[in-house]
């Protein structure tokens, strides 16, 4: 485990009212307290955060220190990409449960987290202000006090003592002090019910573009680019498309699933980087969002909707927050389509016998995945991709996504 916080000085004041810090010498180096009695106490305020994916996979850790009896203040950047958490007690091997979070603020990169593990001996949260040279931290790993003048790596999430053992703040993610004063700020405004942690990934501070103020998304791959029309029935997976592709998150990701006459599949995290040989296709963005079937929109040709995890990491049929397929499909006649329904225990209206006998599409799908696009220009390119030579159901050779921008409505 990563040894618990060492704090730092010549910190920026957070626009939060706390007083600008002073700064010693940068001479001064880590020096251990010769005898201090409370640091015990003190090394008790803080615990262990595990961090796991939408999967239930153990993705990281974090250091997080309780400000209230179950409240524990994180950096913000740590969690975020997070869907659920742990918490365990330091020198302990007991895991409680992180019920998620009640208040985050993204100026000074904290989230309060609510936690099922009760915090008896915790230090007094405190509101004065102090320079940063004045305070202390602890090291979990050698047991012992120290005073620093800089910051570093481990101090992130860490509390930051007084010499009489009160806590004056913490170390963000961005190894920088913010003050009791704020900390008391956020827990003054706490929510009074838990948020699940996933959500936190959908939270921001930019303002992105509107739905409405939207033409279509220009879906830019290296070999050639379409458009995409998002439906605003379903506002919640447009809004997120709309969020996800103006942080850049589809940029250079591979389409990294192709089956001829059915369908091309991007937005793996996993596959920017990835090998030739490397497994792909099963990261997101770290969340996953209610499937949401919409009667109103079949998968035709040039539908654009949600993938799913797979059903046995599943549970609960959600569509992941990411990744997304374009149907190319094919056209089926009434036989086939009767066949189908008996196979798949569906019911096609005549509407639907008619589009999918003239248009063609996946109709085996509609009703278990939610559309919330169609390709209003470029089919072709998105036709050309479903024909390349494969390796399995990826390409050969690989197609990226360069970018997803928005194009909005003159």
């Amino acid at each position: 485990m990563r040894s618990l916080v060492y704090i730092m000085s010549a910190m920026l004041a957070l626009q939060t009212g706390c007083s600008q810090p002073t700064r010693d010498s940068d001479k001064q180096k880590n020096t251990p307290l010769k005898s201090q009695n409370f640091y015990r106490q003190d090394l008790q305020s803080q615990a262990r955060i595990i961090l796991y994916d939408e999967y239930g996979d153990k993705r990281s850790e974090c250091v997080g220190t309780y400000i209230d009896s179950t409240i524990v203040a994180v950096p913000l950047s740590a969690v975020r990409l997070s869907a659920s958490a742990h918490l365990s007690p330091i020198g302990k091997k007991t895991i409680y449960g992180v019920s998620g979070y009640v208040a985050y603020d993204f100026a000074s990169d904290i989230a309060l987290l609510l936690v099922g593990h009760k915090q008896k001996e915790r230090s007094m949260l405190v509101a004065d202000s102090l320079s940063t040279d004045s305070l202390f931290c602890i090291s979990e790993r050698s047991g012992r006090i120290f005073k620093t003048a800089l910051g570093s790596e481990d101090s992130e999430g860490g509390g930051a003592f007084s010499a009489s053992g009160r806590l004056h703040g913490i170390v963000n993610g961005r190894r920088e002090f913010v003050c009791g004063a704020r900390l008391a700020q956020l827990l003054n405004k706490k929510d009074s019910l838990a948020s699940q942690l996933h959500t936190l990934r959908r939270k921001s501070d930019k303002v992105y573009p509107q739905l409405r103020n939207v033409q279509h998304m220009l879906v830019r791959t290296t070999m050639g680019n379409f458009c995409i029309r998002l439906h605003a029935d379903v506002p919640e997976f447009a809004d997120n498309f709309i969020r996800l592709a103006t942080d850049g998150y589809y940029d250079s990701l591979l389409i990294h699933r192709v089956m001829p006459n059915f369908l091309i599949q991007t937005g793996a995290a996993d596959s920017r980087h990835a090998a030739a040989d490397d497994p792909v296709g099963w990261d997101g963005p770290g969340y996953t969002i209610a499937t949401q079937p919409t009667p109103n929109h079949l998968h035709v040709r040039g539908a654009v909707a949600a993938s799913k995890p797979p059903e046995s990491k599943n549970p609960h049929n959600r569509s992941d927050g990411g990744q997304f397929y374009v149907v190319v499909g094919a056209k089926y006649s009434e036989a086939e389509l009767n066949k189908m329904a008996r196979d798949y225990h569906k019911t096609f209206s005549a509407t639907q016998k008619r589009v999918y006998g003239s248009v063609g599409g996946a109709p085996h799908l509609d009703g278990d995945y939610t559309v919330f696009g169609e390709v209003s220009a470029g089919m072709d390119v998105v036709e050309r991709i479903a024909a390349v030579e494969l390796n399995g159901d990826r390409p050969q050779k690989d197609v990226r996504v360069l970018s997803i921008r928005v194009v909005g409505k003159k």
